[in-house]
């Protein structure tokens, strides 16, 4: 079966080629340039430039003239080259106006072009460039998409070649590193040496001493020996089995030891590197994080296990990077045996992380002097190390410490749970006691460590939500003798506090009350307190009653 072919002509203009069919052109003539006959003929029929018919730059003259005619238009064009008529292959039909199909030569695949319209509807050089190179790029999309489809494929398949790769060597170096281990190296030599004695005792043994009369016997006998316990029940007879017993012994003596080696350097390894802060505490959960350094540490931890009496010593991490020296004097107190320490920079996530912080159920962020910072650098620090802990988890809460008010923006934006402006706090002592009012007296009481004691937030019972203060007041104090002065509301994690105010705020179908409660949500201020609120104020949800203890009587 005879296969469709096509005559075209290929030309040529400056750095384009392209076909064009044999039927579009009716005359092609041959001018020299130093033949002014030529010349002149050339300019007298009105010949049209291809460099600039087409906007591409001349390599040389154009000795070719070729005429292009149909039943519309005729005009002649001159060219760099043009070939012979070539019988050729279409390789793809297309569909577009400027560039009917594209056909293989042994310059490779070439467009072959209809210049219909780049004479009727381009007027000028740029146009007609564009478009034929626009119809060139379009055509050839398609073929562009394979190539891009076959080369994304080879990246996949060299991707996954080199996955391979790198899980077998990744296997290999596990199992090299494995095998090369002294522990490895013991236990092997401690399987050899057991499988070796019970071959022994059962070659010698078995049918002269009926002490061995299993494998079970035989390998009952090399562990007793080889760690040194020798209960008596079982003992060779033979000379070949007693060689066997003294090899065991005195192999033995060299593996405990070298086992017991192995035990001990884990548990000092694991001592030291507890006491000098560089472990990872995985295990630990609901426990109490503080960050920072001050020389006062020893006294803020006893007035935090003083006033918390439901944390225990071990439950206390301590994050700070002044160094295992100056820590020695909590680490090595008594009252403060077993409590974790992490060596490192609580800003940076990593030494967070090692403190297992997702299973913290509070952290506390003193002003750090564990280096020489201004206070500028204690107060900034205090505010990454709360951004820090709020891109990690945003379910434990936060208490952080400034020392200067205009840092606390920052803290509010990061959703920090509860604020302390120590400095703040000593001024307003010091203004108070200025007045000889004896205030700050007060206040030592109010604010005395000890649990059960002076001013307290204690957890409302659910049945007295949503009811008066004054029946709350009355219940403290029939209760526990104790004055309630006040309410602290939106208590707890304030992330938490909020996601439940918004879920809450979006329950109406009334728009104009979801905008009212959106606005209360986005002002809701953490741990508020409300001082003496009015015996008919209502006790809202998450709210803890502000509270008097009994006082007990001094001797």
């Amino acid at each position: 079966m005879k296969r469709n072919t096509t005559e075209i002509r290929i030309i040529k203009i400056g750095f384009l080629h392209f076909a064009v069919s044999g039927r579009q052109i009716s005359e092609i003539l041959r001018f020299d340039k130093d033949d002014a006959e030529s010349a002149k003929k050339r300019k007298k029929e009105d010949v049209i430039s291809g460099s600039d018919f087409f906007g591409m730059p001349a390599k040389g003259p154009e000795k070719w003239v070729v005429s292009f005619s149909s039943e519309v238009f005729s005009s002649k064009i001159s060219v760099d080259e043009v070939s012979e008529i070539i019988e050729t292959i279409p390789v793809r039909s297309v569909e577009n106006r400027i560039v009917s199909e594209i056909v293989f030569s042994a310059a490779g695949d070439i467009p072959v072009i209809n210049m219909l319209p780049l004479f009727e509807e381009y007027s000028n050089t740029a146009e007609r460039r564009n478009a034929i190179f626009k119809a060139i790029a379009e055509v050839r999309k398609p073929i562009s998409r394979d190539i891009e489809a076959v080369s994304e494929h080879s990246v996949k398949q060299k991707k996954v070649r080199a996955l391979k790769i790198s899980r077998r060597s990744r296997r290999y170096n596990q199992l090299h590193k494995f095998l090369g281990s002294v522990k490895t190296k013991v236990a092997l030599f401690l399987t050899l040496l057991v499988l070796a004695s019970m071959f022994g005792i059962i070659v010698f043994e078995s049918k002269v001493n009926t002490a061995f009369k299993s494998l079970w016997d035989t390998f009952w006998y090399s562990i007793v020996t080889i760690t040194t316990v020798g209960y008596g029940d079982k003992y060779p007879m033979t000379v070949g089995g007693r060689i066997v017993g003294l090899l065991l012994m005195g192999m033995g003596v060299i593996v405990m030891a070298a086992v017991t080696g192995q035990i001990a350097s884990f548990l000092v390894d694991q001592q030291m590197r507890r006491r000098e802060g560089l472990l990872k505490l995985k295990s630990l959960q609901n426990h109490f994080i503080i960050c920072g350094w001050r020389r006062e540490l020893d006294r803020v931890i006893e007035g935090i296990l003083s006033v918390n009496p439901e944390y225990n010593v071990s439950d206390i991490v301590l994050i700070n990077n002044v160094g295992h020296e100056a820590m020695l004097p909590v680490l090595n107190n008594p009252s403060f045996e077993g409590i974790n320490y992490i060596n490192g920079d609580f800003i940076e996530e990593e030494t967070l992380r090692r403190a297992n912080i997702h299973k913290a159920s509070r952290i506390m962020i003193i002003a750090d002097f564990s280096q020489n910072y201004s206070q500028q650098e204690v107060d900034s620090r205090t505010v990454m190390a709360v951004l820090t802990i709020e891109s990690l988890t945003k379910h434990v809460y936060v208490a952080a410490e400034l020392l200067d008010d205009k840092f606390e923006k920052y803290l509010k934006l990061a959703n920090c749970d509860e604020i302390i402006l120590s400095r703040e706090y000593s001024k307003m002592i010091l203004a108070n006691a200025s007045s000889a009012s004896g205030v700050s007296h007060v206040l030592h009481e109010l604010l005395s460590p000890q649990h059960g004691q002076g001013l307290e937030s204690r957890d409302i019972p659910e049945w007295l939500t949503d009811q008066p203060f004054g029946k709350l007041s009355d219940y403290y104090n029939a209760a526990y003798g104790a004055v309630c002065i006040g309410l602290l509301e939106n208590t707890g994690n304030f992330y938490s506090r909020k996601k439940e105010a918004l879920s809450e705020a979006q329950m109406t179908p009334d728009i104009s009350k979801l905008v009212e409660n959106l606005k209360t949500v986005k002002q809701l201020i953490p741990n508020r307190p409300l001082l003496n609120p009015g015996r008919e104020y209502l006790v809202r949800k998450n709210s803890k009653a502000i509270v008097i203890e009994l006082s007990k009587p001094k001797a």
